[in-house]
């Protein structure tokens, strides 16, 4: 069926049946309060089985791409977890550039 058939079998235009999402210009408006944005990368990325950790190195890298990104917070690991978990969290911590809980690898290390 071309789209003239499909206008006399069902009395509707193709344009009614199909929305141009290219054509929609939003009025976008600043929100009036502080959107928070948390990031799971460090933590949560890396419990994927096909994940190679990255270094201390790195890590710290991509936290200071985050700050430049605004990220409010960065979910840096689990020092509890024992073995190299705690080193590299405490190290994570030290090099957040203050924007920490202040110490909170240090206590639960």
């Amino acid at each position: 069926m071309n789209s003239k058939q499909l206008t006399e079998v069902y009395n509707v235009s193709v344009a009614e049946l199909i929305y141009d999402w290219n054509t929609f210009e939003p009025t976008l408006r600043k929100p009036d309060r502080h959107i928070g944005f948390d990031d799971e990368t460090l933590r949560d990325g890396l419990q994927s089985p096909s994940v190679c950790e990255p270094s201390v190195e790195h890590k710290i890298e991509l936290l200071h791409l985050m700050d430049a990104l605004g990220i409010d917070t960065a979910d840096i690991g689990l020092p509890g977890a024992g073995g190299t978990h705690a080193p590299r969290a405490v190290a994570l911590d030290r090099n957040s550039r203050g924007r920490s809980r202040g110490g909170d690898a240090d206590r639960a290390g």
